[in-house]
């Protein structure tokens, strides 16, 4: 992905990854979202990925990351806010 795309599926929401040519923060939109566990702290944690920086974001976390076979929960960005809109819509009362 590329800033040109015109409607980002998490607005507000940029990639966390490293550029690696001048190792500068990529600021395309977010379109992955990617939880993982850290290993000195134990807690879930989660960053933001490009549609072009996805695996090089998860390279780069690797070392952070605790090993097991499933290190990266990845989910798309335009499924995360679709189910945040379906809760809410659900916890709204009906009369």
């Amino acid at each position: 992905m590329t800033r040109a795309r015109e409607n980002p599926p998490a607005p507000g929401q940029f990639c966390d990854a490293q550029r690696s040519r001048y190792r500068r923060q990529c600021h395309d939109p977010a379109v992955w979202l990617v939880f993982f566990t850290d290993k000195k702290t134990g807690e879930t944690r989660h960053k933001n990925a490009c549609g072009g920086h996805l695996n090089r974001l998860c390279d780069d976390l690797t070392p952070q990351a605790e090993y097991y076979r499933e290190m990266f929960r990845v989910l798309p960005w335009a499924a995360v806010i679709a189910a945040h809109k379906k809760n809410q819509d659900a916890q709204e009362p009906t009369e």
